[in-house]
């Protein structure tokens, strides 16, 4: 994602934000009475006076307990002075009156490091004091979002190695970001006060709800080199020490990490770290990824207790720019499933006609999904930290405008996957750098748009609801989808500088299940080895070319006991120690999947013949289409083989199921998941993908009334014997649906938008969905 940065100097704050075009201030506002008259209304509106209030004495009486939402906060970022034309008190009273009579309780806003310490132990705090006094007078709540990244230029010039510094050698001199590395020490300690200044000053202050305590984690943030390419980081002298302490407590000799990685060091000290790749050797490069990976967790973890040291009773929250589904790990980016066992609730940004990229309401889902799977191991909740408020803008690249129908589908798409919060960014468009005229809710003079309108009366009703959408969550899903990052790792050692092979992998399997409404997991590489794959009945393991010992012992365990495994070409064709088995797959996995590797090749097409009826929806005949490999296994007289890839002269046995114990592994010589998300053979995948499903007894919570209902997407949440069930047109077009709640014959649906009730009989609900709307009700049984 993009980013943009926007300081308040008046205020000793900034606003600084990575993804789409972003600012980033505090709201306060005041409640005003105004009218308003249309998408492009003009500077001066007026917005009429919302009956809605927040009860904010409630919150006040009740913060959150640590590690829970006790409000369901839905807020507008909100930036002034850079990225306004003043910072006014008019400004702030017009703006945050606005908010509120539109219906916001909440404000997001930031603190910078650079502008509250100025010079050294110097603090201005100011803004944030006024940001809570006008908050205040509007009956708003306010959550506080933390930068480091935007340090101060002194602690550079006083601490010359502290800066960055690339795998070859380049030192990175702040220009307003990315501040300096914080593994030096005393860049560190510098950090901590101006955090622990901050906690200190607002943790008393009676609309003060939580923290966001890092805005989309990377090694490196928000740095762009014109010449083009990524550079690593970091290689710093501190970054440096960090490394070998890890590798004493990793390996705990120098004679072990060079056993490890073939070698041969005289003391730790002369360890160096990979800077790029060699031919034959692997096991360094994998050990620098996980270093990486784990001390952006190391690293938010130390946020948290320095911000917990001062304030141990509000909320403390972080979020990534992206799901790590999509991430390559080299490049200093997050794994979800570690950072969100560091704060009391994970989330991540989203925008779905951000600059660099097309809609598509799949791929919203699977960031949804991903950042949920991961989040609800910890605990159960996540949220978005930044939801796509305007127009897509990256240099000279512009995405179709931003409408109140997206802002719609955005937030009850976010809402149906189970978030608890959601902070749209932002209130203004950004006004300078890359992303100008980008990502605002309203116009840059302030004037509001039918956007913003939409984004306070979904706001309203969800707090009318707000303990009902607080408490119901999505039904635990019954399919896991595998997210094995040390396969992403290897990608480097392959000489492969994107993770397409695994996230287009990823994505084409969560897009044949989305286009299903089967909801799933997906399952990290740690859950799996630590066998929590809780109510999972089917797992997908695409292109996992490199799996750890612990995970086949998983595996082994997961199919004897009843589960159903779904694996591709390649599986197991790399130990974690970086070296080949005596066989692929390593790790004698053949007994599950059905014998070894025996012939592989690479091709962009890859099609399996069918032939014989299988129990999984496929029959002779048919033609199963693949991509990238095509692989062959040996097969034993255990195995039922279904399908075959002909090369040459050759026919390999591609499509094979084993049963083992009482459960089953099956496996495609090719990768069907990364051609279907490709467009290739969607029908014959997707009715193999259904007939898997429908063998493990897995069937879709709310069933439609077309076998792919997609444009259509229908969502349950429950809590207890109540449910919300939300159904969403992406289409153009209206479409008249049918749906199937599980497990509810009779009863009704009370429309939350509407107020209107519509009767379930004979286990079907019927409505009719206008282009680009949403249906949102309370299911009541009778």
């Amino acid at each position: 994602m993009l980013d943009s940065e926007f300081t308040n100097i008046d205020a000793a704050l900034a606003t600084s934000v990575a993804k789409p075009a972003e600012s980033n201030d505090f709201c306060v506002s005041r409640r005003m009475n105004c009218e308003f008259r249309g998408e492009n209304s003009m500077k001066g509106d007026r917005v009429p006076q919302s009956g809605y209030r927040t009860n904010i004495e409630i919150m006040q009486r009740h913060p959150p307990e640590s590690g829970k939402m006790s409000r369901f906060p839905i807020a507008a970022w909100y930036g002034v002075g850079r990225v306004t034309s003043s910072d006014s008190e008019d400004l702030f009273r017009r703006d945050i009156g606005n908010m509120k009579s539109l219906g916001f309780s909440f404000v997001k806003g930031w603190v910078n490091w650079r502008e509250t310490e100025p010079e050294p132990f110097h603090y201005s705090v100011e803004y944030v004091k006024r940001l809570f006094k006008y908050s205040s007078e509007n009956r708003m709540s306010v959550i506080l979002q933390l930068y480091l990244e935007f340090g101060p230029d002194w602690v550079g010039r006083k601490y010359r190695d502290s800066l960055y510094e690339s795998e070859r050698g380049d030192r990175i001199i702040p220009q307003g970001s990315p501040g300096v590395c914080l593994d030096h020490p005393e860049a560190r300690k510098h950090a901590e006060r101006f955090m622990k200044k901050i906690a200190s000053e607002v943790k008393s202050e009676k609309n003060f709800y939580g923290w966001d305590l890092w805005s989309e984690p990377h090694t490196i943030q928000w740095v762009f080199n014109q010449s083009g390419g990524q550079s690593l980081y970091c290689y710093c002298p501190s970054s440096l020490k960090r490394f070998r302490t890890w590798l004493k407590k990793r390996y705990g000799t120098v004679d072990e990490v060079n056993r490890s990685w073939h070698r041969d060091f005289g003391k730790m000290e002369d360890v160096q770290p990979p800077r790029f790749l060699v031919l034959h050797y692997a096991k360094e490069n994998l050990d620098w990824i996980e270093f990486n990976v784990l001390k952006l967790k190391e690293d938010l973890e130390w946020r948290v207790k320095t911000v917990k040291s001062a304030d141990k009773e509000h909320i403390i929250t972080s979020h990534s720019d992206t799901t790590s589904l999509f991430h390559n790990p080299l490049y200093g980016n997050p794994n979800d499933w570690e950072m969100a066992k560091c704060v009391d609730m994970w989330g991540v940004s989203l925008y779905p006609k951000h600059a660099g990229r097309k809609p598509d309401p799949v791929v919203d889902g699977f960031i949804l999904d991903g950042t949920r799977s991961a989040s609800s191991r910890q605990h159960g909740d996540f949220w978005l930290g930044e939801l796509q408020g305007g127009h897509g803008y990256g240099g000279l690249t512009l995405r179709e405008p931003v409408v109140s129908a997206d802002i719609s589908n955005w937030m009850w798409q976010s809402i149906a996957h189970g978030v608890k919060g959601i902070n749209i960014y932002h209130w203004y468009p950004m006004m300078w750098g890359y992303e100008s005229s980008g990502y605002g809710l309203v116009n840059p003079d302030g004037s509001l748009t039918d956007r913003a309108r939409k984004a306070g009366e979904i706001a309203k009703i969800v707090a009318r609801n707000e303990k009902l959408f607080l408490e119901a969550r999505p039904p635990e899903p019954l399919v896991g989808i595998l997210y094995n990052i040390q396969s992403y790792a290897m990608m480097w050692v392959f000489k492969k500088d994107s993770v397409d092979l695994q996230s287009r992998s990823l994505l084409g399997l969560y897009r044949a299940f989305f286009r299903n409404n089967i909801p799933v997991d997906f399952i990290s590489l740690d859950e799996l080895e630590r066998d929590e794959l809780r109510k999972c009945r089917v797992l997908f393991a695409p292109a996992s070319l490199l799996i750890t010992e612990r995970m086949a012992a998983s595996l082994r365990k997961f199919v004897r006991n009843g589960g159903i495994f779904v694996t591709d070409s390649r599986f197991g064709w790399v130990k974690e120690d970086g070296f080949i088995d005596g066989s692929v797959p390593a790790y004698g996995m053949s007994d599950i999947i059905g014998g070894n590797e025996d012939f592989a090749f690479t091709d962009d097409t890859v099609e399996i013949e069918i032939t014989r009826d299988t129990p999984f929806g496929l029959v002779k005949g048919d033609r199963l289409e693949g991509s990238y490999f095509g692989t062959g296994l040996s097969g034993t007289e255990k195995d039922e083989v279904f399908g075959v890839i002909r090369h040459g002269s050759r026919e390999l046995h591609s499509l094979i199921a084993r049963k083992v114990g009482r459960g089953m592994a099956i496996y495609t010589g090719t990768n069907i998941a990364n051609a279907y998300e490709t467009g290739k053979g969607r029908e014959t995948t997707g009715r193999l993908i259904r007939g898997i499903c429908s063998y493990a007894g897995v069937s879709p919570p709310v069933s439609l009334n077309e076998v792919e209902a997609f444009p259509v997407e229908a969502r349950v949440l429950k809590n207890g014997r109540e449910a919300v069930l939300i159904i969403l047109n992406y289409s153009s077009e209206a479409r008249s649906v049918e749906a199937a709640i599980e497990g509810i014959a009779e009863g009704s649906v009370e429309d939350l938008l509407t107020g209107r009730s519509t009767r379930i009989s004979e286990g079907k609900l019927r409505i009719q969905l206008e282009p680009r709307k949403e249906f949102a009700g309370v299911v009541r049984r009778a």
